[in-house]
């Protein structure tokens, strides 16, 4: 635009708006358009105030303005209601039209979803991923069963996955319905076709006669996973399955309530359902009855020949029986938590032998178990994490204890600086070292800077220091830090020795 149009007058475009707000005034019924004069009084404004703040009579001349402005008036609202029953109705229209619209709109996009035009395959990446991980297989209005239920090519596909419904989660105490739970397993089950099993069951109460429990069993050649929470006796109908495991890899077994009298030495109750599981790699053992009898040893026969990984919750008879057999030399990562130590009580008081074990090389110990570590000899391990809560301080330990350690974490709420240059005298080849916790003085930095003969005193190996989650609660921790790394950067590596490459701290610096 130039700049002598710019200056073009604005009266067209006042008449315009004019026009406008006319032709939206109007009638459209009649097509009356009120006038654009006010049909007040058209006397002066002080002369209306003077008037209406007294009793004064207007001047005839006033008076005849007046009643011409009321007759005006009464004939103007005379027509306002059928006006505004005709704009009412004709705003009704409108907004009917405005819905129906937005309605066509709507349903249009509806149609042109990206998911209608997803392949099969697609579409069964995204059910499996819609699947709950806890929720029970027997409620009809959770997936895979709504996911049948939106149309007939969702169903088709739904229903041709036999992989959805072969993660079976069965909450036993919700079944009161006998004959409807029957009918949904058999269903899911239908469904499932030949499919490898993952199946979880969980229930407070005896379930052993429970007639759900009984039609799941006979799928157990096909279990590659199972988690049984359960009270002990509910295990004992497991033992119909012996010889009938030979997919499964991963077994979860948590007792949720026994009896003292079940682990006495009178006691036959024994569970050895699980005895023949090949390919076993994973297990898990939970209970939390205390007593200075094994637990699961006396009463649960499993391969442990097979087993590579070993989580276990229980007494610190049951850790000594499992980790002095001979049937357990296998295992490579083990994960203990001593049940006393959850309840806030000390451990249990048992002698507790040096135990032996040549192949394992990843170790995690919580609360009153990390204990029992220097009770071991763990020639091959590579990785510690010691978890600690109060009450407990880190273990003493020898040269003979974890002499190939090159992972060590460590999580405690108190301060173990001492205790720690302690332990790191005897993990000469630590290579990676991560700290949560609380340092109340320098020694283990200093500890760790220190030098003979041009050779560190200690783990001369370390490469990597994390201290990302360490409450740092000495004077000028930033400068101590830095000292030990330029310590540590002015030995000269070597095959005895590495240089320190990352130490990760929170700085107080501003």
């Amino acid at each position: 635009m130039s700049l002598s149009q710019s200056k073009a007058p604005i009266t067209p475009v006042m008449a315009r708006s004019r026009t406008l707000s006319g032709s939206l005034s109007r009638c459209p019924e009649c097509g009356y358009v009120p006038p654009e004069k006010s049909i007040a009084p058209t006397l002066p404004s002080l002369r209306f105030e003077e008037l209406s703040s007294s009793n004064d009579a207007p001047l005839d001349s006033e008076r005849t303005a007046l009643e011409t402005a009321v007759r005006e008036g009464e004939a103007n609202l005379s027509s306002l209601p059928r006006r505004i029953a005709v704009v009412r109705e004709t705003l009704k229209i409108l907004l009917q039209e405005q819905t129906r619209t937005v309605k066509h709109i709507t349903d249009a996009k509806v149609l042109l979803n990206p998911v209608r035009r997803l392949p099969a395959d697609v579409l069964i990446d995204i059910f499996t991923a819609c699947l709950p991980k806890h929720t029970d297989s027997l409620d009809a209005k959770s997936a895979p069963w709504v996911l049948s239920q939106v149309c007939a090519f969702w169903r088709q596909t739904a229903l041709a996955s036999t992989g959805l419904w072969a993660h079976i989660h069965l909450k036993m105490d919700l079944y009161a319905n006998h004959t409807l739970c029957v009918f949904r397993l058999g269903t899911v089950l239908h469904r499932a076709g030949m499919h490898a099993l993952e199946v979880n069951i969980m229930g407070r109460q005896d379930f052993s006669h429970h007639p759900v429990f009984a039609m799941i069993l006979p799928t157990s050649v096909r279990w590659t996973f199972l988690d049984v929470v359960a009270p002990l006796h509910s295990f004992r109908l497991f033992n119909s399955i012996s010889h009938q495991l030979p997919l499964l890899e991963t077994l979860s077994i948590k007792v949720s309530s026994a009896h003292r009298s079940d682990i006495k030495l009178e006691s036959n109750f024994v569970v050895y359902g699980f005895c023949q599981a090949p390919r076993l790699r994973e297990l898990s053992l939970t209970q939390r009855l205390t007593s200075d009898m094994s637990f699961f040893p006396r009463l649960f026969a499993v391969p442990l020949e097979t087993i590579s990984c070993l989580y276990l919750v229980s007494t610190t008879s049951d850790v000594v029986s499992l980790l002095q057999s001979s049937r357990a030399k296998h295992m490579i990562t083990i994960v203990i938590t001593l049940v006393e130590s959850e309840r806030h009580v000390l451990p249990q008081q048992i002698e507790i032998p040096v135990i032996r074990h040549a192949c394992l090389r990843n170790l995690y110990l919580a609360d009153s178990a990390v204990g029992l570590l220097s009770r071991l000899r763990l020639p091959a391990l590579q990785i510690l994490l010691l978890s600690i809560s109060k009450g407990s301080t880190l273990p003493t330990i020898s040269e003979h204890t974890v002499p190939s350690l090159a992972d060590l974490t460590i999580k405690c709420s108190r301060s173990v600086g001492r205790a720690l240059a302690n332990m790191l005298q005897w993990t000469p080849n630590l290579r990676e070292m991560t700290l949560e916790t609380a340092l109340k003085s320098d020694a283990l930095f200093i500890a760790l800077g220190r030098s003979r003969d041009g050779i560190l005193e200690l783990v001369p190996h370390l490469e990597t220091i994390s201290l990302e989650g360490t409450a740092l609660e000495f004077s000028d921790a930033d400068r101590v830090i830095e000292d030990m790394v330029e310590a540590r950067h002015v030995i000269a590596p070597g095959e005895r020795q590495a240089a320190l490459k990352e130490v990760r701290w929170i700085s107080k610096k501003v």
